[in-house]
């Protein structure tokens, strides 16, 4: 390397500068993406509990509601439901049913 004019190692220097800024640059790049996978699991993460708390809540309150209601109430919304249903499915053949549609019809039928 001795035989090499100034301007050549000027040259190599640079060179050799510039693939090392590009190397750290790509892994500035990867530390990056890596942290914006991580924040969107976080953010997915605390959707979902978020929802969770939500669905629970509104569940405990309707089952608050319903528990107030006296039991004649709570016999006749029963009743208008199982009509509800009855209306929605009458056009459809029991066959299509699903499994929760069919636990439903055999309630509806119990009462």
């Amino acid at each position: 390397m001795s035989d090499l004019s100034p301007d050549e190692r000027q040259r190599i220097y640079l060179e050799e500068k510039a693939r090392h800024e590009i190397r750290q640059e790509m892994e500035g790049t990867k530390t990056s993406f890596g942290k914006v996978i991580g924040i969107t699991v976080f953010g997915v993460i605390a959707l979902v509990i978020l929802l969770a708390v939500i669905g629970s809540s509104m569940e405990e309150s309707r089952s608050a509601a319903w528990q107030k209601l006296s039991p004649e109430q709570q016999h006749q919304q029963a009743r208008d439901a199982c009509a509800e249903f009855a209306k929605d499915m009458q056009y459809k053949l029991y066959s299509e049913y699903t499994q929760d549609e069919r636990k439903m019809k055999a309630s509806c039928e119990a009462r």
